[in-house]
């Protein structure tokens, strides 16, 4: 019996001499930078983003050329070019939101799809429409969401258009810190463990949110590859089993309260099949249909980084698949 109070009392001394050095040192933070997943193309035009649920935006009147691509970014902190944000009575505007595909990350300014669609709406049309591009480069469905709800607030959009491209979790910026966004939103530790004893589990979260010592032994163990993965909650495509996961959640929650008043679209990369988005009745763009396919169709039409007449191409079919929808 001795023996094992002197075990607990020896056990319990290095737990909290652990938790207090944690504290001090700041060491969980050091442990989980490699399990996080950056962002690291066109760093010049992109910076942190004092929304912990956005992490990073792309920084306002920010001019970046690589190659023959020129990458701008107007005063409102979009790829795009200069906006009123008070719009005029006769103009239709919508709203682009994705990742790197839809921001362009290997065409220049007047090649992107939203720009291309713009052009093509407007010509020969009585009507004046706006597309803006909010796309920013690996952004997921939550932080467009969450992109998506200032736009709301702020821009009064006609149509909101999101693609899907990233269903996993969130990128943060590299070379930049990220340990205030995790003590201040708790959420982003649940998406980036992958192994996480009781993660569904008020408790489990707790301990491991007030526990400096708990939550530095759970991330030495996730320092081993070979641990199994138990927590699915942002990695809809390595569980796919799961269905709805964070980022459906989200964006569906969104949907619901949004699409009654604003035509909200969704649509992705290839083909609709199976692609879900956390709600049964989203209205999607069937941009990817055989039917839409031009004659000599090639590999790079289902590129994420796809070539300026790709992207020509997608602005053809959203134009017509727009038309088929009396949305324009």
């Amino acid at each position: 019996m001795k023996y094992v109070i002197n075990t607990l009392i020896v056990v319990c001394s290095v737990f909290i001499a652990l938790e207090i050095v944690v504290r001090i040192t700041g060491w969980d933070m050091t442990l989980i930078k490699p399990l996080l997943y950056y962002q690291g193309a066109d760093l010049e035009v992109h910076r942190v983003s004092d929304n912990d649920e956005k992490l990073y935006e792309l920084l306002p009147n920010a001019v970046h050329q690589y190659g023959n691509n020129k990458f701008t970014i107007n005063s409102l902190g979009f790829r795009d070019r200069e906006r009123k944000i008070n719009k005029d009575k006769d103009v239709f505007r919508i709203i682009c939101f994705g990742g790197s595909n839809t921001y362009g990350a290997a065409v220049s300014d007047n090649q992107t799809y939203p720009y291309y669609l713009e052009q093509l709406l407007n010509k020969d049309s009585k009507r004046k429409y706006e597309v803006w591009n909010v796309g920013c480069c690996a952004y997921s469905q939550t932080q467009d969401v969450e992109t998506a709800k200032m736009v709301v607030r702020e821009y009064n959009p006609d149509l909101l258009i999101f693609q899907k491209t990233n269903d996993i979790r969130r990128a943060f910026l590299r070379n930049t810190d990220y340990a205030h966004f995790l003590r201040k939103n708790p959420s982003l530790y649940w998406e980036n463990i992958r192994f996480l004893p009781g993660y569904n589990s008020r408790l489990g979260r707790w301990v491991f949110i007030h526990s400096y010592g708990y939550r530095t032994l759970i991330l030495l163990i996730n320092r081993i590859k070979s641990i199994h993965g138990n927590n699915p909650l942002f990695m809809c495509e390595e569980y796919p089993h799961i269905g709805n996961c964070e980022n459906e959640l989200r964006f569906g929650e969104f949907y619901r309260k949004i699409s009654a008043r604003i035509p909200v679209l969704a649509w992705t990369l290839r083909d609709n099949a199976g692609m879900t988005w956390g709600t049964d009745s989203v209205e999607t763009l069937d941009v990817f249909q055989p039917s839409n396919y031009p004659a000599n169709v090639s590999k790079e039409y289902f590129a994420i980084h796809p070539p300026a007449y790709v992207y020509q191409w997608y602005a053809k079919t959203m134009a017509k698949e727009l038309k088929k929808k009396q949305l324009i």
